[in-house]
């Protein structure tokens, strides 16, 4: 049973490291984002208008948000890798104002750059999230 579960977190963790790698140009990082939060959003306030109790109504969106959240930090990381930026450039630019935007517009690099080569400019939301 242990090796289970330690065979379980060491293929996690290559998974959550390959979701944070690569790059993400603009488009593909907008609708991925618009996606990703109308699958968040619809459900969580379908449920706050239901007659269960708070507690298990704030519950329930807590332990939807934190998946949700992997993925949109995720998106943020491989965008600021497009325009050869740290990953912790991207992160400190949501919480400016129009920090968004500025990831949103921000060209990125024509060219192979630090983090890989240009992104493909297909959209395919299960390619992208999944990062395949």
């Amino acid at each position: 049973m242990q090796e289970k579960i330690k065979n379980f977190l060491i293929l996690s963790k290559s998974y959550l490291r390959k979701l944070f790698t690569g790059r993400l140009n603009r488009k593909n990082f907008f609708l991925s984002w618009l996606i990703i939060d109308l699958l968040f959003f619809v459900p969580a306030v379908l449920l706050s208008q239901s007659q269960s109790s708070e507690l298990l109504i704030g519950l329930v969106i807590l332990l939807w948000f934190i998946p949700f959240e992997v993925f949109i930090f995720s998106l943020i990381v491989r965008r600021a890798h497009d325009f050869n930026a740290p990953a912790w450039n991207g992160i400190i630019l949501i919480f400016i104002p129009f920090g968004f935007l500025y990831l949103l517009f921000k060209k990125g690099n024509v060219e192979t750059n630090k983090y890989g080569n240009p992104p493909e400019h297909k959209f395919n939301f299960f390619k992208i999230i999944l990062n395949k």
